[in-house]
């Protein structure tokens, strides 16, 4: 269903050959709703679901790449 801003996730992402890697965080609509270096789960341009971290880099901070198994639960 829908979320709503703010909604607390729990991000569980399996990299190649590693454990799972968990990141709390928030769904929201724009960077502007987090503070510098957290992250948000929130839909891109082209309708894609993204983790990313405000004006710094979620996927070398968390060590995973695109193709990744990902887990994404209410929490």
């Amino acid at each position: 269903g829908p979320l709503e801003p703010g909604r607390a996730l729990l991000v569980e992402l399996v990299a190649n050959g590693s454990g799972p890697v968990t990141q709390r965080t928030t769904w929201q609509q724009t960077f502007g709703r987090v503070g510098v270096g957290e992250s948000l789960l929130f839909e891109d341009s082209l309708g894609r679901l993204s983790l990313a971290d405000n004006q710094a880099d979620a996927a070398t901070r968390l060590g995973v790449a695109v193709g990744h198994r990902v887990r994404i639960r209410v929490g």
